[in-house]
């Protein structure tokens, strides 16, 4: 699995000279999401995850969630462990631990 989760060869209905309208359309749509959301940082965070949603819609002519539903059981639990550690503050980084460690300072009494 590559980094999307889609090292599967092309569908056989997937458009065709479609070049990459849904990767623009999506990096336009998700920048102004993204600026709505975060100011210029957001912007430029949510263009490039537009770009790349769309180019996973270029390339297997298909919408993402049909995409997804069609991966692998395990793939799918990679991408959403992935999705859900970067919303939870990047387990990666160890975000998530600092947080919860600053939940339970927090709580004790002196």
């Amino acid at each position: 699995m590559n980094e999307a989760g889609l090292n599967e060869d092309e569908q056989p209905n997937a458009q065709e000279g479609t070049g990459s309208v849904w990767s623009l359309l999506g990096g336009i749509s998700g920048a102004t999401i993204g600026f709505i959301v975060g100011n210029v940082p957001g912007m430029v965070a949510g263009a490039v995850a537009g770009n790349r949603l769309g180019a996973i819609r270029d390339k297997k002519g298909q919408s993402v969630y049909q995409v997804f539903r069609e991966l692998p059981q395990d793939d799918k639990a990679k991408v959403l462990k992935f999705s859900f550690d970067i919303g939870v503050g990047g387990s990666a980084s160890g975000g998530g631990r600092r947080a919860q460690e600053g939940r339970n300072r927090d709580r004790r009494t002196d």
